[in-house]
């Protein structure tokens, strides 16, 4: 057991031995490739430019003033040994501009040296100084293009941030409204639930046995009922006869009304003095 715990450590520490051994060896391999980049730069004449050079692989970053530039430094660092070109070039629009001046001046110096009597007719003469006044005021209105574009581009920005900041208040105002939103959605998934289920309650039980019924009270036949109609008279008559002399002994003994001088005499027991008879009007 010993001895296999011995060779696999000293497996493991050729492996690791070998492989910082390979790292070494391509740390150096790149850093002679950035040598040599840097090296066919300065040659060009190519300057401002940051060189990385990782497991081959080369990555170009600063600012050149053409596209033409751009395009040659990344054919450089490929002539150089690199096996793939990452170029992270910007094209600096005043760089651009400031080059062109200066051939312009450079144009100038060379057309003043000649010794020329009449320097701006030779250079209005002179179509590579107009090509490159041309070229000047188009690099030059790009630049303007460019400055009112980035003007928008900031305002628009800030609109953006504006919206960015103002939307924790939104936010916040909707939140009720999501709150309510959610629970009326649970309450509709429940009842859905709900009658979902209801309809296949309903439709198992269809299935087993069908819609069944069952009488609680059985059908009889109707009787029919007749009334003799002397019968009816006879009991109407009776109870009509019942009817009027109750009314009338009720009426009799409610009426407390005196109708003759005796009757008087006994409800008040008061002798009666006179008696005013009753007086027919003749007609």
């Amino acid at each position: 057991m010993l001895l296999r715990l011995g060779l696999v450590g000293l497996l493991g520490g050729t492996v690791a031995l070998g492989a910082s051994s390979a790292q070494a060896h391509t740390d150096a391999m790149d850093d002679k490739l950035e040598d040599r980049v840097e090296s066919s730069y300065t040659d060009a004449k190519i300057g401002g430019l940051d060189v990385d050079v990782k497991n081959g692989v080369v990555t170009l970053t600063g600012e050149v003033a053409t596209s033409a530039e751009k395009a040659r430094a990344e054919r450089l660092a490929r002539t150089a040994g690199a096996k793939r070109v990452v170029n992270r070039l910007v094209i600096d629009t005043d760089k651009t501009a400031a080059k062109i001046e200066d051939r312009a001046e450079a144009r100038k110096e060379v057309i003043a040296a000649r010794g020329d009597s009449t320097t701006k007719g030779a250079l209005q003469a002179d179509p590579v100084y107009q090509q490159k006044v041309a070229e000047l005021n188009a690099v030059k209105g790009n630049i303007n293009m460019l400055r009112r574009a980035e003007a928008k581009a900031r305002s628009e920005i800030a609109a953006y941030q504006g919206r960015v900041e103002a939307a924790p208040m939104v936010e916040q105002e909707l939140a009720p409204i999501v709150r309510e939103h959610e629970a009326e959605k649970k309450r509709f998934e429940d009842l859905k639930e709900k009658f979902e289920a209801a309809e296949l309650q309903g439709d198992i039980t269809r299935q087993q046995g069908g819609e069944r019924f069952s009488v609680l009270y059985g059908a009889s036949t109707p009787m029919l009922i007749s009334i003799e109609p002397l019968r009816v008279m006879l009991f109407a008559i009776g109870a009509g006869l019942v009817l009027g002399v109750a009314l009338m002994v009720g009426r009799e003994f409610v009426d407390r009304s005196v109708y003759d001088a005796r009757a008087l005499q006994t409800e008040f027991e008061l002798p009666v003095l006179g008696e005013i008879p009753t007086i027919n009007r003749a007609v």
